[in-house]
């Protein structure tokens, strides 16, 4: 059985914090060369290569297009980089929609391409979607990035399961990152409306959603693909019988 290193490099975007890099620092622990990808390089960065770029950049995106071609092989791909918004359809602004739709949707798209091109039979897309996919007030932008971007799973998975690739996207609910604990601080009302939603009352943890990732990246999952994983305490059963 070859090594995680021995597979082949895995891309992963956002890696500089949040989501991305806990995934990064569990595969880099298992034994992957993870290549990062952010707008800065994390001080603890303890993978391979990190690729310092703004996704929101066509230049960038280019270079790093062309930094994934000159790797030896890879591995896997995690899509984590991708943007919010909170916008009601009343105050939609065109530009923010298409901005939000871009970084969110054809930057992932346009890295998956250049990882599948670098891959080896065999290889995993991880794309990171949202439980907002499935509809919130004021997440016009957000929630359809990431309803696109659970269709395009679907489709990758089709096109590229006879190269024996798995392309799934793990959905989260609420996550107890940096960037939440900012717009829900302990004890105040948004973090009471939240659990309120989440039947086993408490917020997801990065290290668990990473070692969630880390399984569906692993040569044994060979037979999942073309799935979205919701990872939500359940959330969205919650939300079903509503």
């Amino acid at each position: 059985m070859t090594s995680a290193a021995d597979r082949g490099a895995v891309v992963v975007t956002g890696a500089s914090r949040g989501i991305g890099f806990a995934v990064s620092r569990a595969l880099w622990s298992n034994g992957y060369d993870v290549i990062g990808v952010a707008r800065t390089r994390p001080e603890q960065w303890g993978g391979g290569a990190f690729f310092e770029a703004d996704l929101t950049s066509a230049d960038d995106v280019s270079r790093v297009v062309d930094a994934i071609g000159e790797l030896p092989s890879v591995w896997g791909l995690v899509n984590d980089a991708g943007r919010g918004l909170d916008q009601s359809l009343d105050g939609l602004v065109e530009a923010d929609l298409a901005a939000v739709l871009h970084l969110n949707t054809v930057v992932p798209a346009t890295l998956a391409a250049a990882c599948a091109r670098r891959m080896n039979d065999g290889g995993r897309i991880v794309n990171i979607g949202s439980v907002v996919a499935l509809g919130a007030p004021n997440r016009t932008a957000y929630g359809a990035s990431k309803a696109a971007l659970a269709s395009m799973t679907r489709t990758w998975a089709l096109e590229l399961a006879s190269r024996g690739i798995t392309v799934n996207t793990v959905a989260p609910g609420p996550i107890e990152t940096e960037l939440f604990r900012t717009y829900n601080p302990v004890g105040s009302e948004r973090e009471r409306a939240y659990l309120a939603q989440i039947p086993v009352r408490k917020f997801g943890q990065t290290d668990d959603l990473a070692e969630l990732i880390g399984l569906i990246l692993s040569p044994s999952m060979a037979y999942l693909t073309g799935q979205t994983i919701y990872f939500d305490g359940g959330f969205t059963v919650g939300r079903a019988g509503e």
